[in-house]
């Protein structure tokens, strides 16, 4: 994972970032207020892993879901929701 954030920061060190929106995800299995809390710290990881690498951008905006939306209505467990979404929000465009 880190090998991939750094090449991400290389590549968007080269772009108008205005903001990264970086959100934590957990699946539904064991406590809710673990899974929040969790979740939480795999954004704060990430966003440090985007630092150490060097990507200075206006925002970070951290968010942490815990389990939410990690089941379905009828109770069937989503998959792959141990990970950290990232959002990439550019500036816009100068005007001339």
């Amino acid at each position: 994972g880190r090998q991939i954030i750094r090449y991400a920061a290389d590549r968007l060190k080269r772009c108008p970032v205005q903001e990264l929106s970086i959100l934590g995800l957990s699946d539904a299995n064991g406590n809710p207020v673990d899974n929040l809390e969790l979740s939480k710290r795999r954004a704060e990881h990430v966003r440090d892993a985007f630092l150490a690498a060097g990507l200075r951008v206006e925002r970070f905006t951290l968010r942490a879901a815990g389990a939410i939306g990690a089941q379905t209505p009828s109770g069937a467990q989503v998959p792959v929701r141990r990970r950290v979404d990232v959002t990439v929000v550019m500036a816009p465009p100068a005007r001339r």
